[in-house]
């Protein structure tokens, strides 16, 4: 039995992440929006600006692609801690979480910039 989706079923998978407009860096992957706050390594959520499109991606897939986010200070970190996960939230729901990679610990009021992501939904198979 073949499985097909409309193109326009896996867009409102990403049109419902898209309207979220907090963004945070954590240390650590957040299991809530709660728990995103609570790791978050800056004092205040990064404002997003929703995409304007979704785009064919690979292999029948749907994608937009997020950010980036520039001259984010990270105000609320200890020498020891690592950003390596970013969440996305509405203003009560974790929506998506990222892992950034290449980060180092970072001191207090270290400013970062976050390179653009792909978020992808696949057709079922």
């Amino acid at each position: 039995m073949a499985k097909k989706v409309d193109v326009t079923v896996l867009d409102a998978l990403l049109d419902a992440a898209d309207a979220a407009v907090e963004l945070y860096i954590c240390e650590g992957e957040p299991t809530d929006r709660a728990d995103a706050i609570a790791r978050a390594l800056h004092s205040a959520a990064v404002t997003r600006t929703p995409v304007a499109s979704n785009q064919n991606g690979a292999a029948g897939s749907r994608e937009y692609t997020d950010g980036p986010f520039n001259n984010v200070t990270l105000d609320n970190i200890t020498a020891t801690q690592t950003p390596d996960h970013v969440a996305i939230t509405s203003a009560s729901v974790l929506l998506l979480v990222t892992t950034i990679t290449g980060s180092t610990p970072l001191s207090n009021n270290t400013v970062v910039d976050l390179n653009t992501w792909i978020h992808n939904v696949a057709a079922p198979v």
